[in-house]
């Protein structure tokens, strides 16, 4: 029984929100458990998707606990196990690293291929579900298998050894016998062949027993057996792959004289039946089809988001690219203005010296002129300090951008994953993250994924000494209707001294950093459509300016503004 995981994880879709909100699915999915495990040789599994969907501690847990919701509106638990990787490919074991691996003390879940998913392969994610599917109250007998119809990674770009290579992505990409691009796909993967056949632990079922299983289990596609060139086990020739069963036997049926009998008809029931009749079987080919009709729909759109993603990324990257061209032009045009001073300062240095010559040659005390015609004098120092001005700014905007530089590169795996934009406002170097991604509409709570956000942007920061900013709060224009906040100026400022305290929390200095909110008053985008409303709803941590990088200000203007 397949999608109920799509209730937790894909909510954005509408009719899984909808689905989610009403209960309907969740009832039907309950209606279908009784209804079968009223039968005595009826064994019920839910599917438990993958460790590629499920890896992650935002999807594992509340995954079990809405199993756990499900199965208690049938008031019976008839569940006797639950089946991970249907129809998958993830490997059923990555031999050369585990999920705490490290490479030059760094995880391998922080690698772009684990992208800090708790589990690797198959077995171990199987493993830990069924563990946190008992603890929140499962029978301890319940069962686990797994697919491995489709997960015999093999051929030449299989690898035999752990890699060596020092870099983490690397020794990911080089160890790993999965070798699709993401663990996330599924449609028809390019590489994968039929693995090993299958074994099953079932607890207290005899040995011989369980060979009769598993041969059981084989059974019928012993007459379709044929040679698979993507496999790596030369097993897989002459056995199909089956399912990798792990835990206790299911409930107390599998015993007496139903022994393996049972057990096969309570795993395989529709598929022995299909095998009899020819109608169910062309019934069954035409579901099929809907099926992998269904999947190219899905592979389309996916490849269809892929393609939109890169084009939005092509599109930041010549944005940044348009910006550095920006500052190289105006530090170019800096050095013109500033040699062109120089050279004046020279000729001007020149005619007074000169000039000099000339009235101690005629006996005149030039001093006494210069004193008494002093705008020359003045002007020469006025030309001193206006290049003395330049000079800082330039070193001021040298620094500004190595500071740039460096804070992009520290980011720039998080700016690769979308979750943030480093950019120039205003003079300022600001990080940008979206509010969809750190709160929920109206709330000031920091959500998991913002928290971890936040906590990786903080150990950036934290390089960076003797410097002070500002996290800003933004929102669209859309009044807020919540009796907590009287408009989006209270909502904005209490987000951002919600995000300044978590990075205090995480080592930044409280001196070092403030909160102000700008509610719906400095956007970034128009707020004509959803699109652009997405966008001023976000936080900036604005890196404010030292003040000896401000140029100074001229001492006329200091003067008149103490008067």
């Amino acid at each position: 029984m397949d999608s109920l995981p799509n209730l937790v994880t894909n909510t954005s879709i509408q009719k899984c929100a909808e689905m989610k909100q009403n209960g309907g699915y969740v009832q039907g999915i309950a209606y279908a458990l009784s209804k079968l495990g009223a039968f005595s040789n009826v064994y019920d599994y839910l599917d438990a998707g993958h460790h590629g969907w499920l890896g992650w501690d935002s999807n594992f847990a509340p995954t079990a606990q809405l199993m756990l919701d499900t199965v208690k509106l049938t008031g019976t638990s008839p569940v006797a196990g639950f089946i991970t990787n249907s129809a998958n490919y993830s490997a059923l074991v990555e031999p050369y690293f585990t999920a705490a691996s490290t490479v030059n003390g760094t995880t391998v879940r922080q690698s772009k291929w684990v992208d800090w998913n708790q589990y690797v392969d198959e077995q171990s994610f199987a493993l830990a579900f069924r563990d946190e599917l008992v603890s929140l109250g499962f029978d301890s007998h319940i069962g686990m298998l797994i697919d491995t119809s489709r997960n015999g990674w093999g051929g030449s770009a299989r690898p035999d050894a752990a890699s060596t290579s020092t870099d983490l992505n690397t020794f990911v990409d080089a160890s790993r016998i999965d070798r699709r691009l993401h663990a996330g796909n599924w449609c028809n993967q390019s590489g994968a062949g039929r693995a090993a056949r299958g074994s099953l632990v079932l607890g207290s079922v005899p040995a011989a027993d369980d060979e009769r299983l598993s041969a059981a289990v084989n059974g019928e596609e012993d007459s379709r057996r044929r040679h698979d060139p993507g496999s790596h086990d030369t097993a897989a020739e002459t056995s199909p792959p089956t399912l990798e069963a792990h835990g206790r036997r299911p409930r107390d049926r599998v015993s007496g004289m139903s022994g393996h009998r049972s057990m096969v008809s309570s795993i395989l029931a529709l598929t022995l039946l299909a095998g009899c009749v020819s109608k169910v079987k062309y019934d069954r080919s035409v579901q099929d089809a809907t099926g992998a009709r269904a999947a190219a729909v899905r592979c389309s759109a996916d490849e269809a988001a892929a393609r939109a993603e890169i084009e939005r990324l092509k599109a930041s990257l010549s944005e940044a690219q348009a910006l550095a061209g920006d500052k190289d032009r105006t530090l170019a045009q800096a050095e013109v203005d500033r040699h062109d001073l120089e050279t004046k300062l020279d000729d001007a240095t020149a005619v007074i010296q000169q000039l000099r010559g000339e009235l101690e040659r005629l006996g005149k005390n030039a001093d006494a002129l210069i004193a008494e015609k002093g705008s020359l004098s003045k002007a020469l120092v006025d030309a001193k300090a206006r290049l003395e001005e330049l000079r800082k700014a330039q070193a001021a905007a040298d620094a500004r951008l190595a500071l740039f530089h460096q804070l992009a590169a520290k980011l720039q795996r998080m700016v690769d994953a979308g979750q943030l934009k480093v950019a120039l406002r205003d003079g300022r170097m600001v990080i940008q993250l979206p509010n969809d991604v750190l709160f929920d509409s109206g709330q000031t709570a920091l959500k998991p994924d913002g928290q971890r956000a936040i906590a990786q942007v903080a150990d950036v920061l934290k390089t960076i000494p003797h410097r002070r900013f500002q996290v800003g709060g933004h929102t669209d224009d859309v009044p807020i209707q919540n009796a907590r906040f009287g408009s989006n100026w209270e909502l904005s400022a209490a987000r951002a001294v919600q995000v300044v305290r978590f990075l205090v929390e995480h080592g930044m200095k409280g001196d070092s950093i403030s909160a102000a909110g700008y509610g719906e008053f400095d956007p970034i985008a128009p707020n004509t459509d959803a699109g652009g409303k997405a966008k001023n709803r976000r936080i900036e941590i604005a890196l404010q300016p030292n003040m000896d990088e401000l140029v100074g200000v001229p001492e006329e203007v200091t003067r008149l503004s103490s008067k």
